[in-house]
């Protein structure tokens, strides 16, 4: 489908592009989940905002050139997610951990199996979420297909917590779980300034597959 690549967003594709998810190489998979945050919320409308935002991008890039070319589509937000969301924050709000924990458990078989799907289609699948707890099944479909992927990981704090305020899956142990419960050999961590002990202490025994930069 043509389309003029100067001029304004005309399609609803992300970033206005006519796309769809055969002709893509690059699809997003939104993840509106925020069961765990701590400290303010929000992040579950992430995926909506960054949509409405992506049409205010131009598609020039010096670097990249014309790398729009190779199709990049965006999928709808699953309306089973949005509800476990609903469900999990309300069952936060009355200290219901376990709820949330099994809830969690549902948002990671549902973005590892999605994951799962598309790269058996060769694609390449970016997480949009969420909270940071959202890519768990993301990576575990990764690791599976390519067991000599590394992560690079940006963040002020090192996500190392075995759990956080009871929750196993919180946006604080992603990290954690990414090295207990997956293959993965390679974690490079840069900016961490905010960590607590039994962190520090689970970092040095991963030695040799967590590399920290502080």
């Amino acid at each position: 489908m043509k389309f003029d690549p100067n001029g304004s967003a005309e399609f609803d594709g992300i970033f206005g592009l006519p796309y769809d998810l055969e002709d893509s190489k690059l699809i997003l998979l939104p993840v509106p989940w925020e069961a765990t945050t701590s400290y303010g919320g929000g992040t579950s409308k992430g995926p909506s905002a960054i949509l409405q935002a992506s049409y205010q991008v131009d598609l020039f890039d010096l670097g990249l050139g014309n790398f729009y070319e190779a199709g990049i589509f965006m999928l709808k937000e699953s309306k089973q997610v949005k509800t476990w969301n609903q469900k999990a924050k309300l069952a936060a709000k009355k200290k219901s951990t376990k709820e949330v924990n099994d809830l969690s458990v549902k948002v990671n078989e549902y973005t590892y199996s999605e994951t799962k799907k598309l790269l058996d289609q060769d694609k390449i699948v970016g997480l949009v979420g969420g909270d940071h707890s959202c890519p768990m099944g993301t990576i575990q479909a990764y690791v599976e297909k390519y067991p000599n992927l590394g992560i690079l990981h940006f963040d002020a704090h090192a996500d190392m917590r075995k759990a956080y305020q009871g929750f196993t899956d919180s946006h604080a142990s992603i990290m954690y779980n990414v090295i207990t419960k997956t293959k993965l050999q390679k974690l490079v961590q840069v900016g961490i300034r905010d960590f607590c002990q039994e962190e520090m202490d689970f970092i040095r025994t991963k030695e040799g597959r967590v590399f920290a930069f502080f």
